[in-house]
C-alpha cells in the first residue's frame, strides 16, 4: 500500500492541527541534562485546511460531471451515480445545509470551505488540536478531508522553515517523487521539524517518526546507505538531485533509519540543517 500522507507526528505521535510542540530529554548529555524542543511546522487551523479542501472537491467533482456533460448538480444525478461514493455522500450533505436539491459547481465549492471546516472543527480536543491524518482514516473521515489537511500542512511547513543555504525545501516533495516512481513502495515525505539545538539520532527519531526503526548509519553513508537500500531506492538514478542536496554543507546531520518484519520494511533518510530543522524521506514495502 502506499502513504497518503505528508505530514509528521509530534513526539506523542499525534499530528496536529495547531501549533505542536515538545520537549526531549537528552540522555546521552552529562550530569544535567539539556532540553531539546522539537516544534512541527506543518501545522494547520481547521479553516486552514478547509480553504484546501475547496479545490480538491471541485476536481473530483469535476471528473464526474464532464463525464456525464452534466452543468449542474442535482440530488437525483448524485443518487443515480453510485461510483461518486463518498463524494457523493459529502455532495449531499452540502446541498442539505444549502437546503436545495440542486446546485451549480461554484455554488457547491464555496460551501464546502464551511462543511470542511465544520467537519474538522468537530475532531478538535480542548486544545484546539485535530487528530493526525491516520487518526482521521481510523474514524473514518473523507479522504478529500484527509487530503485538505495534508496540502495545507506542506503549504504551512515551507512558509515556516528557513531555508537552508542553497536548498529550496519546497522542490523536495516533488523530487523525492521522482525516485522508484513506478513502483508500489510505500513513500512518505517528513515535513520541517524545527529544533533549539542540532538534534541527537534518538532526539530525531522521537521527534519524527512513528513506530521502532534502528539507526544503520550516520554522515555522508546514511545517504549512501539509503540510496542502495533494496525496498528504497535500489540505486535510482532520479535520486541523485537529493543525495547532492543532502550532502551540502548546509546540511550538518544524516541518519538512516531502518525497520523490517514479516512482509514488510522501512527505510528512513532524515537530515539536519544549518537551522536545526530535520526533514527527510521513506520508501518500504507493505503488503
Amino acid at each position: 500500500m502506499k502513504f497518503r500522507f505528508f505530514g509528521i507526528a509530534c513526539v506523542g505521535l499525534a499530528l496536529s492541527l495547531s501549533a505542536c510542540s515538545t520537549e526531549v530529554q537528552d540522555s546521552e548529555s552529562s550530569e544535567e541534562a539539556l532540553t531539546t524542543k522539537a516544534t512541527v511546522l506543518g501545522t494547520s487551523t481547521a479553516a486552514e485546511a478547509a480553504a484546501q479542501f475547496a479545490p480538491l472537491y471541485e476536481a473530483a467533482l469535476g471528473e464526474f460531471l464532464a463525464n456525464d456533460k452534466a452543468k449542474l448538480v442535482t440530488v437525483k444525478w448524485v443518487s443515480d451515480n453510485a461510483q461518486l461514493g463518498e463524494l457523493g455522500d459529502i455532495t449531499l450533505e452540502i446541498l442539505a445545509e444549502l437546503g436545495q436539491k440542486s446546485a451549480a459547481p461554484k455554488t457547491l465549492k464555496a460551501a464546502s470551505v464551511k462543511w470542511a471546516e465544520k467537519k474538522l472543527l468537530a475532531f478538535q480536543n480542548s486544545k484546539k488540536v485535530i487528530p493526525d491524518t491516520a487518526s482521521l482514516k481510523v474514524q473514518s473521515v473523507a479522504f478529500l478531508l484527509w487530503d485538505a489537511v495534508e496540502v495545507s500542512n506542506q503549504i504551512n511547513a515551507f512558509k515556516r522553515a528557513e531555508n537552508p543555504t542553497g536548498i529550496d525545501l519546497k522542490t523536495l516533495p516533488d523530487l523525492f517523487a521522482k525516485v522508484r516512481a513506478n513502483s508500489t513502495l510505500d513513500r512518505h515525505f517528513y515535513l520541517p521539524v524545527k529544533f533549539n539545538r542540532v538534534p541527537t539520532a534518538a532526539e530525531v527519531q522521537r521527534a519524527l517518526i512513528k513506530g521502532k526503526v534502528t539507526l544503520d548509519s550516520s554522515g555522508a553513508k546514511a545517504i549512501a546507505s539509503f540510496w542502495s537500500s533494496g525496498e528504497g531506492p535500489q540505486g535510482d538514478a532520479a535520486f541523485k538531485p537529493l543525495a547532492s542536496i543532502f550532502n551540502k554543507n548546509s546540511i550538518s546531520a544524516r541518519y538512516f533509519f531502518t525497520a523490517s518484519g514479516d512482509n514488510w520494511s522501512r527505510q528512513i533518510l532524515i537530515v539536519v540543517d544549518q537551522h536545526d530543522q530535520a526533514y527527510g524521506v521513506e520508501l518500504g514495502y507493505s503488503e
